[in-house]
């Protein structure tokens, strides 16, 4: 926990880091995310800074290590991890490689975890799951809603009546 503190010393002391919670494979994962950020994501965010583009070899990075399907039961091909594995990933990503990436990846775990909570019983989505690493397949979510902007409770809070 003291290497972790070292490579990024702001924020919360360790005495007070969450890192208790985890447990020792998802601490081995930190480890190990840590390494891919510092070695891989930084020098990508970089590069997609300055060239204005989407961070997509980060994206690659994360497949690589089986986490786009973090969150995705192991039944459908994910790793089935916890909320709060995936805010250890999230912000793990932030901290030591890309918060850009770490911005798009939040997003694209709560499109993987909205289309199984709506529609967990669709093969087609199932069959989509479970290549989301294998072929890096990014997820998000895009609702509109014509009077006020794009609101992320939209499909729970309006509804449409065929007239």
């Amino acid at each position: 926990m003291n290497a972790i503190n070292e490579l990024a010393p702001t924020g919360i002391s360790s005495e007070w880091s969450p890192q208790w919670m985890l447990s020792p494979e998802q601490l081995a994962l930190q480890a190990e995310l840590i390494a891919v950020c510092m070695s891989t994501m930084r020098p990508n965010a970089i590069e997609s800074d300055k060239k204005y583009i989407y961070p997509r070899k980060n994206f690659e990075a994360l497949a690589a290590m089986g986490l786009l399907g973090l969150t995705v039961p192991k039944e459908l091909g994910g790793r089935g991890e916890s909320h709060l594995c995936a805010a250890m990933v999230v912000e793990t990503i932030a901290r030591y490689g890309c918060p850009s990436t770490a911005m798009c990846y939040t997003m694209h775990l709560g499109a993987c975890a909205a289309a199984l909570l709506r529609h967990h019983d669709n093969e087609r989505l199932k069959a989509i799951l479970k290549r989301v690493d294998k072929d890096v397949l990014i997820g998000t979510l895009s609702f509109s809603d014509p009077e006020t902007g794009s609101h992320f409770w939209y499909p729970m809070s309006s509804r449409a009546e065929r007239t």
